[in-house]
């Protein structure tokens, strides 16, 4: 799961999906990292590159 809010990010903890928070939206960093996402970036440049380094 890809998202910018807390909401995105406790849905897909809440249903073991891994997440991705993205700092470029309207949450917070300080937000959005308290959820603990699998992973956050903070451009849409990070986020394309970070598809050649994930591996699920």
């Amino acid at each position: 799961m890809i998202g910018d809010r807390k909401h995105d990010l406790t849905g897909a903890f809440n249903c073991g999906v891994h997440s991705m928070a993205v700092g470029y939206g309207y949450g917070s960093e300080d937000k959005l990292t308290a959820c603990q996402p699998t992973h956050y970036v903070k451009t849409v440049k990070e986020l394309m590159q970070s598809f050649t380094r994930i591996v699920v």
